[in-house]
């Protein structure tokens, strides 16, 4: 098995070597890397074929990636008789300008080796843990036939999928040509009816042009009206205005009065004003006072409920560490009566083998 692996590597390694685009450089040194470069140029053909009709398989598709997969068997075969092929082959693939190996083949590496490492793993295994591992191996197994099951269901329902979207894009295209023939038919209508609108529009602007006009003569003829009718009542106005200075004064005079006993008033009530303001500060004096003592009493509460806090927290972790004591202490008592029990079992089982040998 180990042996089989390793070639897997070795084969692995010189495809992942192979240039994954072009085979031209190699297809000179034997046939079967021009079958190789053959068979993958019409793969890729075929792929993107496949690509631009938005099918994910199909039978050309499926038929390419086999042949692809039995030139690169024989391939193989071929290289593993010809030494002399292998190392030209090496000797290409190791230029500078070639690319490294992909990422993906490194991973298929990784993996064949890992199945390498568990193979030599299992042929060092003893008989209890080779019945283990074949237990555990027929439940995989199961799992796996579930599962292969699982992948059959979900492959049905994935061509059903297919199926139905394909008959669903179907149709959506059958109304795409629907809806594109209408929005033609609809796009000639309305050029047909913005041309008949834009006569229409033309017809109604000269007709707005000619009642503008006659607007306009009508509003000259109203401006002269109240032009005339304006110069009436300027004079009417400037009567008035002189009655109105008249009252002006009169109302001067009683405002001066008015002003003096004011002043008079405001006199009085600036002397209850500074007198209330005296007995203000002295109680903005207490209050500030007040003030400061309260928020000094304020600042003690803060600090002890901090303190508090504090306290708290510590006592929190003392708790958690105390039940993480109480869990360790369990698990090791644990641990401990299991080896004592084991070792008491194992020291029954080999009085009573010494016993038969006895009866015997």
């Amino acid at each position: 098995m180990c042996a089989v692996v390793d070639q897997a590597l070795e084969n692995l390694d010189l495809l992942s070597r192979m240039p994954d685009q072009d085979l031209s450089g190699l297809s000179s040194m034997d046939t079967s890397l021009e079958l190789q470069q053959a068979q993958e140029h019409r793969f890729q053909t075929v792929y993107r074929q496949a690509r631009k009709m938005g099918a994910t398989d199909s039978k050309e598709l499926t038929s390419a990636s086999l042949n692809v997969r039995s030139s690169t068997r024989e391939l193989v075969r071929i290289v593993k008789a010809k030494d002399h092929l292998r190392n030209e082959i090496l000797q290409y693939c190791n230029q500078p300008e070639q690319a490294g190996p992909a990422p993906s083949v490194g991973h298929l590496s990784n993996t064949l080796d890992k199945l390498k490492r568990l193979v030599e793993k299992k042929l060092c295994t003893t008989v209890e843990q080779q019945e283990s591992t074949n237990g555990y191996a027929a439940e995989l197994a199961t799992h796996a036939r579930e599962l292969e099951k699982d992948i059959e269901e979900l492959e049905s329902q994935l061509k059903e999928e297919r199926a139905k979207t394909e008959r669903d894009l179907t149709y959506n295209n059958e109304i795409i040509s629907k809806l594109n023939a209408e929005l033609s038919d609809i796009r000639q209508k309305t050029e047909a009816t913005r041309k008949k609108l834009e006569k229409e529009t033309n017809t109604e602007r000269a007709a707005n042009l000619a009642a503008h006009e006659t607007n306009v003569k009508a509003a000259d003829e109203e401006i002269t009206k109240l032009e005339e009718k304006s110069e009436a009542a300027t004079k009417e106005q400037t009567t008035l205005e002189e009655q109105l200075r008249k009252k002006k004064t009169k109302l001067e005079t009683e405002v001066t009065n008015m002003i003096a006993k004011y002043d008079v008033d405001v006199t009085g009530k600036q002397t209850e004003i500074d007198e209330l303001n005296v007995v203000y500060n002295e109680e903005l004096k207490k209050l500030k006072e007040l003030t400061a003592f309260f928020d000094k009493v304020d600042a003690d509460k803060a600090n002890e409920d901090a303190e508090e806090a504090k306290l708290e927290e510590e006592r929190q972790r003392l708790r958690t560490a105390l039940g993480r004591l109480d869990k360790a202490s369990a698990r090791i008592q644990a641990l401990a009566r299991g080896v004592l029990s084991r070792a008491a079992a194992k020291k029954g089982g080999k009085k009573g083998k010494k016993g038969k040998k006895k009866k015997k």
